[in-house]
């Protein structure tokens, strides 16, 4: 499988590449828990993956979304096996820019 569509949507929630090698794509994520901390998550995409490695990918990537979000992902994807995941990022892509269109 191609680590593409993982990339594109770590940059679609709002992870920034931090470090693009031959081997693997390093994503990071900074938010803010008050005015003076600021926790920062990094995860690392390699080019060449496989599938049983995509669902954990994903699991990381939506960590950092807001909980009400989170939810209804779950609701679309929570009686998906995790080999079929790869089929949907159309499907998470087009939820996650739905959100973001109805709260800014």
């Amino acid at each position: 499988m191609n680590s593409k569509s993982l990339e594109d949507l770590a940059k679609v929630i709002g992870w920034k590449l931090v470090n693009d090698d031959p081997a693997y794509t390093a994503y990071e994520f900074k938010e803010c828990s008050n005015g003076y901390e600021e926790l920062s998550h990094i995860i690392k995409i390699p080019k060449n993956i496989e599938n049983e490695e995509v669902y954990d990918i994903w699991l990381v990537l939506k960590s950092v979304l807001p909980r009400k979000l989170r939810k209804k992902l779950y609701k679309i994807l929570k009686h998906v096996k995790p080999e079929e995941f790869p089929t949907l990022f159309e499907v998470i892509n087009y939820t996650i820019e739905e959100y973001k269109s109805k709260t800014d």
